[in-house]
């Protein structure tokens, strides 16, 4: 048993349905979400003693927040971060659904706003924002596609191409990466000036823990075995109140939140936890379209319609790192791409669950001044992470 297992909870940690091996990434599911850090952020371990501080601050960074605004058309109201240039696109409206936690967080005087959204092209509100027919939602591979429009000198996509290590010029330097054709499945290597490694928490430590050589037994970067450690969890907080009725056969209109709030998202609570607080875009409704594809009937989808109401407001809350929760390669045979499987340990410390409650008792509040919904339910997940 080691140290954190001894004051903490295992983990057994879910990733299908997270990732996406293709052309664009995972920026092909996001939900376009581009709220920025605050200041206090930046100064993580100078406040709280846990995590880093980055090497840069808010202010260093705030230009260049602005032109990713720009380039992403991102839209919404977030009143608690200072900007030095307005967001470049408008907010959504206020939603029906929208409508009875607004009165809420006015009646307890808890400020709100809007999401502040990636919008790339023009919304034309589908309702399949996941995977946006459209185009809509930002994503890489508009970027990309951008790109090879205008045709640059040098510039070379391929894809079926996973890299499975990185080649080494000395103990320095890094000259290129060796990977897997699919197309032929052999081995190919390139080599390169730079090398930019951005595959993600899970494969871009597996890369470098593989590619070895002189002065890097262990993978590149990991001489203190600290590659891969220190794995954090989008821990996911949810209260849920339901209604006796829905006489109005209010719904979810949008596949993405709208409404939030960034009250609890303050210094005095980044110790214990700092959370954003927005609408749950699940709630009210059903999946309509699946209960007409198993058959029912409108009279039997309008009983469901008016029936019992269920709303959501959830949360994403701060959750440390620790050195004991990491990715790390895992014996057995290599996957299709050659890539080495991995285990991930992770385990949620008795602190951590304790400042949760303390949050979600603050979410609780805004269904206490909702007095429609007089039964209300709580949850602590993670987007990643669930108990054992």
């Amino acid at each position: 048993m080691d140290a954190a297992s001894s004051t903490s909870t295992a983990m057994d940690w879910q990733v299908h349905g997270t990732r996406i091996a293709a052309l664009g990434g995972t920026t092909m599911h996001w939900g376009g979400w581009s709220l920025r850090l605050k200041p206090e952020d930046f100064r993580l371990f100078s406040r709280t003693g846990t995590g880093g501080d980055w090497l840069v601050d808010y202010d260093t960074l705030e230009p260049y927040y602005c032109q990713a605004e720009e380039f992403m058309a991102v839209g919404g109201e977030d009143p608690w971060v200072h900007r030095s240039r307005p967001l470049p696109m408008p907010s959504y409206p206020v939603l029906a659904a929208d409508v009875e936690f607004r009165a809420a967080f006015d009646a307890l005087g808890v400020p709100h706003g809007k999401m502040p959204l990636a919008r790339y092209r023009q919304c034309m509100t589908t309702g399949t924002c996941r995977y946006c027919p459209l185009g809509a939602r930002f994503n890489a591979q508009y970027v990309i596609e951008d790109i090879e429009a205008a045709n640059p000198p040098n510039f070379h996509l391929r894809t079926g191409a996973a890299v499975t290590r990185l080649l080494l010029d000395g103990h320095r330097r890094v000259s290129g990466a060796e990977y897997l054709d699919r197309t032929t499945m052999k081995l190919r290597q390139v080599e390169a000036e730079t090398v930019v490694v951005c595959a993600g928490a899970y494969e871009s430590p597996k890369l470098l823990m593989a590619s070895r050589g002189p002065g890097h037994s262990a993978g590149i970067g990991n001489n203190h075995d600290l590659l891969g450690r220190y794995l954090v969890s989008h821990s996911f907080l949810s209260v849920t109140g339901v209604s006796r009725s829905n006489p109005d056969k209010l719904t979810t209109e949008f596949g993405f939140p709208t409404f939030m709030s960034r009250e609890y998202d303050d210094e005095s609570r980044q110790s214990t936890g700092k959370i954003f607080m927005f609408r749950n875009e699940s709630t009210p409704g059903q999946k309509w379209e699946r209960l007409m594809q198993q058959g029912m009937s409108r009279a039997e989808i309008d009983v469901l319609a008016t029936g019992p109401r269920t709303m959501g407001l959830s949360a994403f809350i701060e959750e440390a790192g620790s050195y004991f929760n990491r990715v790390e390669i895992a014996p057995g045979a290599p996957d299709a791409f050659l890539r080495a499987p991995m285990r991930i340990t992770y385990n949620r410390t008795r602190d951590f669950e304790k400042n949760a409650n303390r949050r979600l008792d603050d979410m609780k509040k805004v269904f206490s001044a909702m007095p429609a919904y007089p039964t209300v339910t709580t949850s602590i997940e993670g987007a990643a992470g669930l108990p054992k």
